[in-house]
């Protein structure tokens, strides 16, 4: 193995550090954004697939955090971080993904752009519609180019992706190359199978325990731990305010009679409550009335089976 024991107690998950001996100088990353994207949010406590069900998207909130983490520190933990873990240099850092799928893109803006100003080069594919894995087969493409056939001055290749569907590239990679080839992922959105497999049981970092230097115990995971609280508290603040706005208007209205329809919060409730000083917008209303929903506080009959935060809103306060 071209790594040695720690000097300390890790997780069983992260590589280990041997600085003095081993005599690399350049480090190339190559990122399956895709992969790690949705591992980024669902650390920040943020359900894609949940949300795209819900029909509503990112908080305005959410929205300045997760541009805050792409545009800050996942640039400086994977640069930095991956130079303190191996003692050397970060020579490129190279991001695959089918940039306008992505969870959120419309919001959060330009990613491509976000990720190459801060030293990522995005590698966006084209594909057509309802092709998979087109970013998987760029990234592996890209690196058979860059270390095979130009021979690129490369030491360590780091792949950024806990996707099983690598390990034939990592195969083949050990089989043909005197290289070192680790895979960089969330602890949990590694397959299992990389744990079990002696090829990669060792060679396996979590993101998570990235540290920029050893005076700075702060690693990127206690970062999303932070930010995963701030985004909870905030949004629980917000969420108080609009349920007591909410239950206000909600219980006058069955008292007069008056059924409430979501379409009403949205329109009508949203713009009487702004003027009030408390500017919740679209994705707001849906995510808190969601939110009531699961607490047993409210049930919306939907319209459709397709638009389950549309329809009629019953109180379930006694």
């Amino acid at each position: 193995s071209p790594v040695g024991s720690y000097a300390r107690n890790e997780p069983q998950f992260a590589l280990p550090r041997r600085k003095a001996s081993l005599k690399t100088k350049n480090i190339g990353v190559y990122l399956d954004f895709d992969n790690l994207f949705g591992s980024l949010l669902r650390e920040l406590g943020i359900d894609p697939r949940e949300r795209k069900q819900k029909n509503y998207a990112l908080l305005p909130i959410e929205v300045k955090v997760v541009r805050e983490i792409l545009s800050k520190f996942l640039p400086t933990f994977l640069y930095f971080g991956l130079e303190e873990r191996f003692a050397t240099h970060v020579r490129y850092i190279k991001a695959f993904a089918v940039f306008s799928k992505l969870p959120f893109a419309n919001q959060i803006g330009d990613i491509q752009n976000l990720l190459h100003n801060v030293g990522i080069e995005p590698f966006p594919s084209f594909i057509a519609q309802n092709t998979k894995d087109a970013s998987d087969r760029a990234l592996i493409l890209e690196v058979l180019e860059d270390i095979f056939f130009n021979q690129l001055p490369i030491d360590i290749v780091v792949i950024g992706s806990g996707d099983i569907d690598f390990y034939p590239l990592i195969s083949f990679f050990y089989e043909h190359s005197n290289k070192y080839l680790y895979l960089l992922s969330f602890e949990n959105s590694l397959s299992s199978l990389y744990k079990k497999i002696p090829l990669t049981a060792l060679k396996l970092i979590d993101i998570k325990t990235l540290q920029l230097s050893p005076s700075d115990s702060e690693s990127f995971g206690e970062i999303l731990r932070e930010k995963r609280n701030t985004l909870r508290k905030s949004i629980e603040e917000s969420f108080l305010s609009f349920k007591r706005l909410f239950f206000e208007k909600l219980l006058n209205s069955e008292k007069e009679g008056k059924e409430v329809r979501t379409g009403l919060v949205l329109s009508k409730w949203r713009k009487e409550w702004k003027k009030q000083g408390y500017n919740f917008d679209s994705n707001e209303v849906n995510h808190f009335l969601n939110l009531l929903q699961k607490e047993g506080s409210i049930k919306i009959e939907p319209d459709k089976k397709d638009t389950p935060l549309r329809g009629k809103i019953v109180s379930l306060i006694k």
